[in-house]
């Protein structure tokens, strides 16, 4: 696998389910934070209360009302993860609040391959591992 692909799964009891998919995530300047986080609540017609933009089938997963949610993947977002809309609708439909996001960080090429393996989390909910990529 490729952290510099951009790219999410869904997983159950550690073993990819769903995926990968391609997302956007945020810029140096507004980065999307890294570590493990639990889902808080979904929105399906969520609207930014910063920049007040749409953001349909959000799942909001760490502080800041950072979130998956349907956007073009082709523009870099505010530190949320920009899903394609029929996908963003799948992560919204299957990701429920108390479940596991672990948001892992990208190396750069002079720095080894990051073991995906060991960033899962397991258990026997519903999780999903998303891999930022670098550019």
């Amino acid at each position: 696998m490729s952290l510099s692909a951009n790219r999410a799964w869904l997983l159950r009891r550690g073993v990819p389910d769903y995926g990968p998919v391609p997302i956007a995530h945020g810029t140096p300047a507004s980065p999307t934070p890294t570590g493990r986080f639990t889902v808080s609540w979904r929105d399906r017609d969520n609207t930014s209360s910063v920049y007040g933009t749409p953001m349909p089938y959000s799942v909001f997963f760490a502080p800041g009302g950072i979130a998956f949610h349907g956007d073009d993947v082709r523009t870099a977002s505010h530190g949320c993860v920009h899903l394609p809309m029929a996908l963003a609708r799948v992560f919204f439909n299957r990701l429920r609040p108390g479940e596991v996001v672990q948001v892992v960080p990208w190396r750069d090429r002079a720095t080894p391959e990051l073991s995906t393996t060991a960033r899962v989390v397991h258990s026997s909910r519903l999780t999903s591992l998303f891999v930022r990529g670098g550019r």
